[in-house]
C-alpha cells in the first residue's frame, strides 16, 4: 500500500485542484476506508478531466480542469492579465509576412533595403497600372499608381525610428478627386509621398502645388509644404504636410520628415497629367510631355514632337517658333536637380534663287521669343534643299516644369518643310 499511498501523494502534488482526503506516508498502516477514499477522489478528477472541447488545452480552472481552444492554425496560447489564457494569432508588423499552417508558422521579411542608396524606395511612379516602365503614350490620366520595380519595400519614418512599409499587392494608387478640396488645379507641379500606408499628393488644401507654396512657382520649389529634405538616407518633407489627399481623403497633418518623397508631376488639364513618349504627327508639332517623373529608380526616356505641315515659308530674318507654333516644343519636369536632358533638333530649308539668306533653324529653353540657345545655320548661296541639325543640346540639370522650342530664322524666298525630312524637335531625360 506504500506505493499507492506514493501515487495519491505524488497526484496531490502534481495538480492542487486534485486532492486525496488521506495523506499516507511511508511506514503508517493503511485503512481500507481511507484507500478507498483516495482512490475516489482521483476517479472524480479523472471524471472531471479534460476540459472543453476536443483537442483543447488544458489549464487550471480554478477547482478544476478548463479548456483553452481548440486552436486554429497558426493560433497560440496567450496569457492573459485579467482573466484565463486566450487564443491569438501573431500580428505581422511593417515588412513582415506571417503565414499559419496547421502545426506550423512562418515569419518572413518581405522587405530589405535595394540596390543603391541605402535604404531606397524600391518602386516607381506610374501613370498606367501594373507597368512601372511605361512603354506607351498615356494622356489625361487622373490617377497616379506607385508599383514595385526593383522590391516592394519603402522606408519611412514614424516620429522615432526608421521602418520599412512595403508596396501592397506590388500597386498601391490615388485618384485624383474633380471636384472639393483634394481637387488638383490645372498647370502646376505637385509631390507624391509615402505616408507608411498610402501614397498622397500635397497641396495647400485649396488645389495648388507649388506654386501655391511661399515662393514656390512651376519651376520652384516653395519654402513651406513643397520643401524636401535628405537627413535619413532618403528624401522626405521638410515641413509639415496639412494636406495631403489620398483621392478626396486628405492623410494630413503628416509630422516633418514622416513622409517618404516618392516624386512630381504636372497637371495638363485640372486633376489630370500626361506622359507622352511619341505622339502622332500633327499640323503644327504636338507639345508632348513627359509629365511624371520619379525621385528614385529613373530610367532612360525620349520624347519627340513632329510637325506633318508639308512646307511653308518664313521671309523675315528674325527668330520666331518654327511654323509660327508653339506646338514645336516638348516638355518634361524634374522634382530635383539630379539628370542633365538632351534636346535635338531636324530641320530641313531650301534658299530658293541663291539669295544667300543664311536661314536657320534653333533649339530654344523655356521661350519662344529669345535668340535660340543652340542653333545650326544654313549658310548657303546655292539654289537647293539643306538638310539642318542640332544632334544634341546638353541642358543642365534643373527642377520644375521646361520646355524645349524649336525655333527658326527666314529670308527673302526661304521655305521650311515638316516631316518626314524636317519639323523635329526631341528631349532625352530620365523618369
Amino acid at each position: 500500500m506504500g506505493a499507492l499511498a506514493g501515487v495519491f501523494v505524488g497526484a496531490s502534488a502534481a495538480s492542487a485542484a486534485c486532492t486525496v482526503p488521506n495523506q499516507l506516508t511511508n511506514g503508517q498502516t493503511a485503512d481500507a476506508s481511507q484507500v478507498m477514499a483516495n482512490f475516489n477522489a482521483v476517479a472524480n478528477c479523472v471524471t472531471a478531466a479534460p476540459g472543453g472541447a476536443t483537442n483543447s488545452v488544458q489549464i487550471n480552472g480554478g477547482g478544476g480542469f478548463s479548456g483553452v481552444g481548440p486552436l486554429q492554425d497558426g493560433q497560440l496560447v496567450i496569457g492573459a492579465s485579467s482573466g484565463a489564457p486566450v487564443p491569438a494569432y501573431l500580428t505581422a508588423g511593417s515588412g513582415i509576412t506571417i503565414t499559419n499552417a496547421p502545426g506550423s508558422i512562418t515569419v518572413t521579411a518581405t522587405t530589405s533595403p535595394g540596390s543603391g542608396a541605402s535604404g531606397a524606395p524600391e518602386g516607381r511612379l506610374t501613370l498606367k497600372t501594373g507597368t512601372p516602365v511605361m512603354s506607351v503614350d498615356v494622356t489625361g490620366s487622373t490617377s497616379v499608381y506607385y508599383d514595385c520595380y526593383v522590391g516592394k519595400g519603402v522606408p519611412y519614418y514614424n516620429g522615432s525610428v526608421d521602418l520599412w512599409g512595403s508596396i501592397g499587392g506590388c500597386e498601391i494608387s490615388t485618384t485624383f478627386p474633380a471636384t472639393g478640396t483634394g481637387a488638383l488645379n490645372a498647370g502646376d507641379v505637385f509631390d507624391v509621398f509615402f505616408d507608411g500606408v498610402h501614397i498622397c499628393v500635397a497641396t495647400n488644401g485649396a488645389g495648388a502645388g507649388w506654386s501655391g507654396d511661399t515662393g514656390g512657382s512651376t519651376m520652384a520649389r516653395g519654402t513651406g509644404y513643397s520643401s524636401v529634405q535628405n537627413v535619413r538616407g532618403y528624401e522626405t518633407n521638410a515641413k509639415r504636410l496639412v494636406n495631403c489627399y489620398n483621392g478626396a481623403t486628405n492623410e494630413g497633418a503628416i509630422g516633418i520628415n514622416q513622409a517618404t518623397y516618392l516624386g512630381s508631376f504636372f497637371t495638363t488639364a485640372a486633376s489630370a497629367t500626361s506622359f507622352q513618349m511619341s505622339p502622332t504627327d500633327a499640323a503644327g508639332g504636338t507639345a508632348p510631355c513627359l509629365c511624371l517623373w520619379n525621385a528614385y529608380n529613373r530610367v532612360r526616356v525620349g520624347s519627340t514632337s513632329r510637325d506633318n505641315t508639308p512646307s511653308w515659308t518664313y521671309a523675315t530674318a528674325a527668330w520666331r517658333p518654327a511654323d509660327n507654333s508653339v506646338l514645336n516644343r516638348v516638355s518634361w519636369v524634374q522634382g530635383l536637380p539630379f539628370e542633365a536632358a538632351q534636346a535635338f533638333a531636324q530641320f530641313n530649308i531650301n534658299d530658293f534663287n541663291g539669295q544667300c539668306n543664311s536661314p536657320a533653324g534653333g533649339i530654344n529653353v523655356d521661350s519662344t521669343t529669345a535668340t535660340p540657345n543652340r542653333s545650326a545655320v544654313q549658310n548657303s548661296c546655292n539654289y537647293g534643299n539643306w538638310s539642318v541639325s542640332i544632334p544634341g543640346y546638353m541642358i543642365p540639370p534643373m527642377i520644375g516644369l521646361h520646355f524645349v522650342q524649336a525655333m527658326e530664322v527666314g529670308g527673302a524666298n526661304v521655305t521650311f518643310y515638316g516631316t518626314p525630312t524636317g519639323g523635329v524637335v526631341g528631349i532625352d531625360t530620365a523618369y
